[in-house]
C-alpha cells in the first residue's frame, strides 16, 4: 500500500471545501493519532487529540457511579458507599449486573458485587482484570452503537486512520476501531514476527471487547492479520462472525523487494503506475531528506507535512510489514471466509487461494476497483453495503443474557 493514500484520500473525503469545522478536527485528530510527530504536536496534545478507546478510567468510574446511582434510586452517592447497605437487592443486583455487563462485554456477576459493593471497589476489580487497550494501536473511530464493534486491521503503511472512511457508510449501530503499527508513535521496538503482531492485536482487541461476537477485517496484510486473529480467537472457543479479507491473499512466495523498490513504491501516487523520473531519483538510501521535502512541498505531496524522523519511522514499520506478510500460513480458520478482491482479480482466485485454510466457505466477490483504490470513496461505498448486510442482525442473535 502506498503510504500516502493514507493522508491523500483523507485529504479528499475530509478537508474539501464543503468540510464543516468538526469534520475537520476528525480529520486532524485521526492523523495525528497515527502520526503525530507529522503535524508537529507533542505527547500531551496526542493524548487529548486522540478517541481512546471504550472508555478511561474517569469515564468508567462516571459510568459505575450513574448506574449504582440509578439503580437504587437515590440522586447521588459515594465512591465508597456500600450498594447493599444503600437498599440493594437481589433484582437491584442483577439489573446492574446485566447493565454493566452490556456496557463493558466483561464478566461480571452477583457474587462478584457482593465481594466489590462499592463503585471504589468494583472499578478496582473490573480494571485489574480488563486493563485498557494501547491507545497507540487501538483508535475508536466511532465508540458508540449497540451491536458487536467491527474491528479494523492496517495495511502494509502500520496507520488505521484508512478506515476513517469506511465508518460513515457502515449502520450507524456498529461502533468501529481500527489497529495501527507500533513504531509509528513513540520509539516501539517493531514486532519480529507475524505471530508476535497477531498476539499482540487479539489481546488488544479483547482488552475492548473480552468475549464475542467477533467482527474482523482487513485490507492487504491487515486481511492476513484479520485471518490470523479469527483463528486466535476460535481456537479460545469465541465466537467470530465475520472474517473480511479486502484484497488480501496467502503469500505466493514472491520475494521481498530491496529497500529502493520499497521506498518507491511507498512514495508512488496511486494515479501513477510507477513513480515519475524525479522521484525516482530521489528514492535512494540514505535519503536526501531535504531534496525530498523540497520535492513534496513543490508537488504538494500529502507526505510534505512529514519530517526526517516521521519518515524514516513510517519506512521502517512499512519494511517490516512487506516482510511479515510473506510469512507462510499455517492456521485454519473455523469458519467461513468474506473476500473482497480488486478488478485485477478473479473472486475464483481467492477461493482458491484460501479454501485450504478454511473449515467453511470462501464467499468470494470482486469490486470495481485497483487493490491500492480500496480505501478510495467509491469503493469504501462498495464495502460498505457489502459489510452491512453481512453485520446486520437477524432475529435471534445475541440473546437474552442472565446475571448469574
Amino acid at each position: 500500500m502506498h503510504i500516502h493514500r493514507v493522508c491523500r484520500h483523507r485529504v479528499a473525503a475530509h478537508v474539501s471545501s464543503t468540510s464543516s469545522p468538526a469534520d475537520l478536527r476528525f480529520f486532524r485528530a485521526g492523523l495525528e493519532a497515527a502520526a503525530p510527530w507529522a503535524t508537529g504536536c507533542t505527547r500531551n496534545s496526542l493524548e487529548c487529540s486522540m478517541t481512546t478507546p471504550k472508555m478511561t478510567d474517569r469515564e468508567r468510574r462516571q459510568y459505575l457511579t450513574a448506574v449504582f446511582a440509578d439503580v437504587l434510586d437515590r440522586p447521588h452517592l459515594d465512591l465508597g458507599d456500600d450498594f447493599f447497605a444503600l437498599g440493594g437487592d437481589d433484582a437491584k443486583a442483577g439489573e446492574l449486573v446485566r447493565r454493566v455487563r452490556r456496557e463493558w462485554g466483561v464478566d461480571l456477576d452477583r457474587p462478584v458485587l457482593r465481594e466489590h459493593p462499592t463503585v471504589a471497589g468494583l472499578l478496582g476489580f473490573l480494571s485489574a482484570r480488563y486493563p485498557l487497550p494501547d491507545p497507540k494501536v487501538v483508535l475508536a473511530l466511532r465508540r458508540q452503537g449497540g451491536q458487536p464493534p467491527l474491528f479494523c486491521l492496517h495495511a502494509g503503511s502500520g496507520f488505521g486512520v484508512p478506515y476513517m472512511g469506511l465508518q460513515p457508510n457502515l449502520d450507524a449501530d456498529v461502533p468501529v476501531y481500527a489497529l495501527q503499527a507500533r513504531g509509528l508513535v513513540g520509539d516501539l521496538e517493531l514486532p519480529a514476527s507475524l505471530d508476535e503482531m497477531a498476539d499482540d492485536y487479539t489481546e488488544q482487541i479483547r482488552r475492548v471487547r473480552p468475549h464475542g461476537p467477533y467482527r474482523l477485517l482487513g485490507w492487504c496484510l491487515g486481511g492476513r492479520l484479520a485471518f490470523e486473529i479469527g483463528c486466535r480467537l476460535r481456537a479460545v472457543g469465541e465466537p467470530v462472525e465475520l472474517v473480511a479479507l479486502l484484497s488480501a491473499f496467502p503469500p505466493d512466495g514472491a520475494p521481498l523487494p530491496d529497500a529502493e523498490v520499497m521506498l518507491r513504491n511507498m512514495l508512488t501516487p496511486p494515479a501513477l503506475a510507477e513513480a515519475d523520473p524525479e522521484l525516482a531519483a530521489l528514492c535512494r538510501l540514505p535519503l536526501d531528506h531535504a531534496a525530498l521535502h523540497e520535492y513534496f512541498q513543490r508537488t504538494a505531496h500529502p507526505m510534505r507535512r512529514f519530517n526526517a524522523r516521521s519518515l524514516a519511522a513510517t519506512f521502517e514499520v512499512y519494511r517490516n510489514n512487506e516482510r511479515l506478510v510473506r510469512t507462510p500460513v499455517r492456521r485454519t480458520f473455523d469458519g467461513t471466509l468474506l473476500c473482497l478482491v480488486a478488478a485485477q482479480h478473479e473472486p475464483a482466485a481467492a477461493v482458491a487461494a484460501w479454501r485450504p485454510f478454511v473449515t467453511g466457505e470462501v464467499d468470494a466477490r470482486q469490486l470495481p476497483c485497483r487493490h491500492g483504490e480500496m480505501m478510495e470513496p467509491e469503493p469504501l461505498r462498495a464495502i460498505g453495503a457489502v459489510l452491512s448486510a453481512a453485520l446486520r442482525p437477524h432475529e435471534g442473535d445475541h440473546g437474552e443474557e442472565t446475571d448469574e
